[in-house]
């Protein structure tokens, strides 16, 4: 006798997007730059460092919207997008 199957399938976002105004990204600068350089100006340059790459990444994944993934529930475990996961 065939085992039964199933498949569920669905359509989601990659992260919930909120949409972030001009004055967001401005204000975020601002804070990091100035953290940036108190951290040099107390010898701690790399920390200043890490904090300037750290802000650039966020406002490059701020700025970005979320892609569509396609979500897989079946025998062999859930798969996203064409990746298999278990």
């Amino acid at each position: 006798m065939p085992q039964p199957s199933f498949k569920i399938e669905w359509d989601a976002h990659e992260y919930e997007h909120k949409e972030r105004s001009p004055d967001w990204f401005w204000a975020v600068g601002i804070i990091s730059v100035s953290l940036a350089i108190a951290s040099v100006i107390f010898g701690n340059i790399i920390l200043g460092i890490l904090i300037l790459i750290s802000v650039f990444t966020l406002a490059l994944f701020a700025g970005r919207p979320p892609s569509t993934l396609h979500v897989t529930i079946d025998e062999k475990g859930i798969s996203r997008g064409k990746v298999p996961t278990r």
